[in-house]
């Protein structure tokens, strides 16, 4: 739920002002986040009973038809049309996408679980976790070996994930452990000395926005984590960079993002994002290698040329365009702090 009481007496106000106006759909991504930051208010993430999976069915992707029938268990969401537990994104990769709502409004959530290279499983964002979801990671097979809240907001079903599977390393974002004691987190990644814990997957790179500062309590507002996937070459992002589809969204939806795009945007750029550390993050995370971006919110990215990529299905689900290019252009289109 939202982190501080008094985003539920300013964002009404931002509201009336978004919802005075008719936003078309828009085409492509900003959000809060807008240019050279990356961030939006605290939300909650009240994911619906049961849920999705669907394999793309694109270049280097497959699932069988009884797989998709089993799967398509749940009624279907503006984010997640195709009512299913898990979509794959590329090999060993796949997303669970789920409602998130901010009072009332849906603005789409999404977890992502890794299959790593000895056969274990990483959650990140962690969604409700039903007896469709289990039969779901029962069906990939592979032990949950790692579950990450990647900032202080997608934390809901946290300990959730932690009691059902003892045995994974409980990590989250730095500063996580103290905000929230009665979590159940062992493990922030990264560490205060920046290093990884042990026995860390090499296959996960993680990427530190350590760039914010609350003007109102001195402290972090988000404190997100970005992760790559090595070995599918994806950018894992939470509130960093969010890619609202082309198709039509609720318009409740359409008017949070203008809201979130004309106030809290500049907001954040002009009093809670040290420019000079943040110049420095985003130079580290282009250095890394990847081809496609999976935001929490939105639609997929990809360079159209990969080979793993899947294909447009017939709701837009996936973005084609070269990723690093989307992402330049997204921190680079709009005043600085």
């Amino acid at each position: 739920m939202p982190s501080s009481r008094s985003w539920r007496i300013v964002f009404p106000a931002l509201f009336a002002v978004a919802l005075a106006a008719f936003c078309k759909p828009v085409d492509g991504f900003s959000l809060a986040v807008a240019p050279r930051l990356g961030v939006t208010p605290g939300l909650e993430c009240a994911a619906r009973r049961g849920a999705y999976r669907r394999f793309e069915g694109g270049r280097g992707v497959a699932m069988s038809s009884g797989f998709k029938e089993k799967w398509q268990t749940m009624a279907k969401t503006w984010s997640n049309r195709g009512g299913l537990v898990l979509t794959q994104h590329r090999s060993n990769i796949w997303a669970a996408e789920r409602p998130f709502l901010w009072n009332n409004i849906d603005v789409g959530c999404k977890m992502t679980l890794v299959k790593l290279s000895d056969g274990s499983l990483w959650v990140h964002s962690p969604v409700e976790l039903d007896a469709d979801m289990r039969s779901a990671i029962s069906d990939i097979g592979g032990e949950v070996k790692y579950i990450v809240s990647p900032n202080y907001e997608h934390m809901k079903f946290a300990k959730q994930w932690f009691e059902a599977f003892p045995n994974a390393a409980a990590c989250g974002c730095p500063g996580i452990k103290e905000k929230y004691p009665d979590v159940g987190y062992q493990t922030e990644v990264p560490a205060s000395d920046g290093s990884m814990p042990q026995g860390w997957p090499a296959e996960i790179e993680a990427i530190f926005f350590d760039c914010e500062k609350n003007p109102f309590t001195g402290k972090p507002f988000f404190n997100e984590v970005n992760f790559v996937h090595t070995a599918s070459r994806t950018l894992i992002t939470t509130d960093t960079f969010w890619n609202y589809p082309k198709r039509e969204v609720p318009f409740g939806t359409r008017a949070w993002k203008f809201g979130m795009d004309q106030v809290y945007g500049p907001f954040y750029r002009s009093f809670m994002a040290n420019s000079e550390v943040l110049d420095k993050v985003l130079s580290k995370l282009l250095s890394k290698d990847f081809t496609s971006i999976l935001p929490a919110h939105g639609s997929s990215v990809g360079g159209s040329d990969d080979e793993e990529l899947s294909t447009f299905d017939d709701q837009g689900q996936v973005f084609g365009g070269d990723a690093k290019e989307v992402l330049r252009n997204h921190f680079a289109n709009g005043p600085t702090a």
